[in-house]
């Protein structure tokens, strides 16, 4: 197959490439052609897979041009690689559905042979004023347009496929579901040096967070955790890998309390040096509270967890209990409460000589299911799916 696959996600902001790129790659492996069209990125190097075939689209740091911009070039070059290149599939994000409005009526007429396939990684999160009100109605409306001008739809979870299925009056048959994942190769815990000397935490006892700090993550009430676990476990360091809206607040308060030997706040690394920082640390957190969007997430943080054989302290939120099941690798909590936090840092410290063992739980768990290998098998067998039924039709 020849694949168009295109995303907006402004990824010098959001630092979550791996999933495209993998997808692309293994995609690329099962023989199809991918053409990956993403935002201009500041810093080539985030790429860490080799041999992708990626234009930039102009993306200005401009909250007015760069939309505008994006999408306008979108058009340009959809114009020309739809209609003359005969491509399979063009595989997009909702922010780019009004963008490929011309060419849709297009291959419903059956002038272009092209079919395109929504894909949905999630729903508008940390939404608050009016510039993220507008995001959701644009999301909808996607999702609309998308019902009857589209060939098919791919979804993060069966949870998200149930919600969009009742929402918007789409037929679950009509869905594909593919998940997070994880590289194998680059997730090795046998391949990566550890940082602990480096951060002077070789006689620490280190809980890990990486990805967004925003308000609704956790990572405030995992703070306030920690702080009240400081005297029962001196050792204690939460490292926090990331960048978000409450990061000032959070180190305001580390100074504030004197916490500075307890809690590290580490700006964002590129994706392949991600294995290199979760290898120093005994257990991961996912202190995710139960919202709805979280619910019907597929947390690529807890993979990689997973993959470098370190157990996950975590809510008891549909996503986690979905992926870990009886598995010993979780350590569960009630919520996202300080209290309940603190009560699954102690229980994971209690069991500090033997968190090594409970890691090889989640090692075989990604193996099993949740390599980036086995995910785009499942998104290539869909779309041979929506091929046949749109022959048949």
């Amino acid at each position: 197959m020849r694949i168009i696959w295109i995303t907006q996600t402004d990824f010098n902001e959001n630092l979550d490439i791996a999933t495209w790129q993998e997808m692309a790659f293994e995609l690329k492996k099962l023989g199809n052609k991918v053409k990956l069209l993403i935002p201009a990125l500041k810093n080539k190097k985030s790429l860490s897979v080799e041999n992708l075939d990626v234009s930039f689209l102009p993306y200005p740091r401009n909250f007015f041009l760069s939309s505008i911009s994006f999408q306008f070039s979108l058009f340009f070059y959809l114009l020309f690689k739809v209609i003359f290149k005969d491509y399979n599939y063009v595989i997009l994000d909702h922010y780019c559905v009004l963008t490929t409005f011309p060419f849709n009526i297009l291959s419903k007429l059956r002038i272009i042979k092209t079919k395109f396939v929504l894909d949905i990684r999630s729903i508008p999160v940390d939404t608050f004023g009016i510039q993220d009100k507008i995001h959701i109605l644009r999301f909808k409306l996607s999702i609309y347009l998308c019902k009857y001008l589209f060939d098919g739809f791919t979804v993060i979870t069966p949870l998200y496929r149930d919600k969009i299925a009742k929402d918007y009056g789409i037929e679950k048959e009509r869905m594909g579901i593919w998940t997070s994942g994880v590289s194998l190769k680059l997730f090795n815990p046998k391949s990566v040096k550890s940082l602990r000397e480096k951060f002077k935490l070789m006689d620490k006892f280190v809980v890990m967070y990486h990805g967004g700090i925003s308000i609704s993550r956790g990572i405030a009430d995992a703070v306030k955790a920690v702080e009240l676990l400081r005297d029962e476990i001196p050792e204690l360091c939460f490292f926090i890998l990331g960048r978000g809206n409450v990061e000032n607040e959070l180190k305001r308060f580390v100074a504030e309390n004197g916490l500075e030997n307890n809690i590290i706040i580490h700006d964002p690394v590129e994706y392949d040096i991600v294995p290199i920082f979760i290898g120093m640390c005994d257990v991961g957190l996912l202190p995710l509270p139960d919202l709805l969007w979280w619910r019907m997430s597929s947390p690529l943080k807890l993979m990689e967890y997973l993959a470098m054989g370190k157990p996950v302290i975590l809510t008891k939120i549909d996503a986690h209990l979905q992926i870990i099941k009886e598995r010993k690798c979780g350590i569960f909590i009630d919520s996202s409460n300080p209290l309940d936090i603190k009560d699954g840092i102690l229980r994971a410290y209690n069991l500090r000589g033997n968190l090594k063992e409970i890691g090889y739980s989640g090692i075989e768990l990604v193996e099993e299911e949740f390599t980036w290998e086995k995910q785009a098998k499942k998104f290539y067998e869909y779309l041979k799916k929506v091929e046949r039924l749109k022959q048949n039709f």
